[in-house]
């Protein structure tokens, strides 16, 4: 029974051994700043600061480290500026520094107020602020209660990404530059003056012979209208057979004046579709530093 509980450890303790340790996020704690707080329990206070930070699942730099950083950092205005933290963590080669301040108000309440800032500047959920009445309770203890309270809740130290962001850079695409001693891409935007002058000829043809049809068929109903009358009346007219007559004749001449003016405006629509591919194109191409303006046809 024995040998089994100790290969059971044996075994549990190899399991846990086995499993991936867990990153923590690292932060480096500027030094605590007090207002208005007792002398002694401020100084306690700020010996326990960076194990309050540590107790909030966060990796500190050991007091060595955390000293050459300070040293090096040469500068006050932490409590106000983000670049101040953030040189902080890089100097402590860390990704993130807390700055936290305690305060005793005049009425009894202890307060405090903390940001955290990225090493490269960016403010992690801003600014936040804990306050808890003292009450009966010593001083002490309620300081490290309100900063324990702030790093674990508010400012979420824990939770903070233990991996430094992906850096994306964005893709730029430069353009092809091409050489001018290359040949001339082909034209690109090509401007045709005489597409209205097409169109107006395939107009005026079909037109043309629409009218030239129309005009042979009352042509020819007059002369229908005239060959009748004559079968009518003979050498000796009747009113009826003259008046018959005389409404053929004009049918046939307003025929033949609607076809002839069909005739010739086909032939207009005809030489307009006829001459307009012998007009100029304009070709427009573009070229290094500019553009090209081709011009091609018959003049």
């Amino acid at each position: 029974m024995k040998v089994n509980s100790v290969v059971s450890l044996v075994f549990l303790s190899m399991c846990l051994m086995s499993l991936p340790a867990v990153a923590l996020p690292s932060v480096a704690p500027f030094p605590l700043e007090l207002k208005r707080f007792p002398e002694k329990e401020g100084i306690e206070l700020q010996k326990l600061f960076p194990m309050l930070v540590r107790g909030s699942d966060a990796a500190v730099p050991d007091a060595a480290k955390m000293s050459v950083a300070l040293a090096e950092l040469k500068r006050k205005d932490c409590d106000r500026e983000d670049a101040c933290l953030s040189q902080l963590a890089t100097l402590a080669g860390t990704l993130y520094a807390v700055h936290v301040v305690v305060d005793l108000t005049t009425d009894m309440r202890v307060i405090a107020v903390g940001r955290v800032v990225r090493y490269d500047g960016v403010a992690m959920g801003g600014v936040q602020t804990v306050e808890v009445p003292k009450g009966a309770r010593a001083v002490g203890d309620v300081g490290r209660e309100v900063v324990k309270e702030l790093l674990q809740k508010k400012l979420a130290v824990g939770g903070l990404s233990a991996t430094r962001p992906v850096d994306v850079t964005p893709l730029v695409v430069v353009p092809k530059v091409q050489d001018p001693l290359s040949p001339m891409v082909p034209p690109i935007v090509v401007a045709d003056p005489d597409e209205g002058r097409r169109a107006l000829g395939r107009r005026l043809i079909f037109g043309g012979a629409g009218l030239t049809v129309l005009g042979l068929a009352c042509a020819g109903a007059g002369a229908a209208f005239g060959f009748g009358a004559d079968l009518k009346g003979g050498s000796a007219r009747t009113n009826e057979a003259a008046q018959q007559l005389a409404t053929g004749k004009l049918l046939t001449t307003v025929g033949f004046a609607g076809a002839g003016i069909g005739v010739f405006a086909a032939l207009v629509g005809a030489t307009l579709r006829g001459t307009a591919d012998e007009a100029p194109v304009i070709a427009v191409s573009p070229v290094v530093g500019g553009g090209l303006i081709q011009l091609g046809g018959e003049f």
